[in-house]
């Protein structure tokens, strides 16, 4: 059970990292993606906005998904959806594309949590699952602060293309283990 156990529990704390980061770190980019495409502060947050407003209104049908197909099947698609959004993200060269990308990775990303939490609830003792949630929520929390400083950091030292590539890297990485 143990030997299960963690590699699930990691799964988790990545997908949640991965969530917290996406949500935030389009803000690092935006001087960016205004300086490169030219955008106006208007198609940036129509971009940035994308990912919420879709995020948002996949609640109900994820949690229908999880319970119809049970969250293994469930988080596996939407983890194609992130990989396949940031994938397009980094490729995207007008705001369309990347609008799209941001509505895939909030489609992928709408499931993260409710997922994490519906596993952990049926892997977990009791006693344990507290613990648990806590744990992912802090460990996720970590994701907000790489999409800040760091990820500034990283944008400067490769671009933001570069970025967005690695993460896709690591996104599907996190899809097939």
């Amino acid at each position: 059970m143990r030997s299960v156990l963690l590699p699930i529990l990691v799964t988790l704390y990545l997908l949640g990292f991965s969530n917290l980061f996406l949500r935030s770190s389009f803000g690092v980019m935006a001087p960016e993606l205004e300086r490169e495409m030219g955008m106006s502060p208007a198609v940036l947050s129509t971009v940035a906005s994308s990912f919420f407003i879709v995020y948002a209104l996949m609640q109900v049908p994820t949690g229908m998904l999880l319970d119809r197909f049970g969250p293994r099947r469930v988080l596996s698609g939407m983890m194609l959806f992130t990989a396949a959004g940031t994938a397009l993200f980094a490729a995207g060269e007008s705001a369309q594309t990347l609008t799209l990308g941001r509505i895939l990775m909030g489609i992928g990303c709408s499931g993260a949590f409710t997922g994490a939490f519906y596993i952990l609830a049926m892997w977990m003792t009791p006693d344990r699952v507290v613990t648990q949630t806590g744990a992912l929520n802090s460990f996720a929390a970590v994701g907000n602060l790489c999409a800040t400083a760091p990820f500034a950091v990283l944008i400067a030292l490769i671009g933001w293309r570069e970025s967005y590539w690695l993460f896709t890297a690591r996104m599907v990485l996190l899809t097939i283990s």
